[in-house]
């Protein structure tokens, strides 16, 4: 028996299930004009963290350059 594409799609609408939408409730997800999109603690936290450990690598790269300047 062979059963033609046309046939197994044209049944595909009727497997999905539609959700209702409620667009009431407060959105997930709003964009601000500019700057991050969340500026709560979390957000600050990462900012911290990333500069200091860019600042300490940079350190590190400094010493590193000065000890071999000095010729240890």
């Amino acid at each position: 028996m062979i059963v033609h594409g046309s046939a197994l799609l044209s049944s595909a609408p009727m497997l999905t299930v539609a959700t209702v939408q409620d667009t009431a409730g407060k959105v997930a997800y709003v964009p601000k004009v500019g700057g991050p999109p969340d500026s709560s603690g979390y957000m600050w936290a990462g900012y911290a963290i990333v500069a200091v450990t860019y600042g300490g690598y940079i350190v590190l790269l400094l010493r590193r350059m000065a000890r071999a300047k000095r010729g240890r």
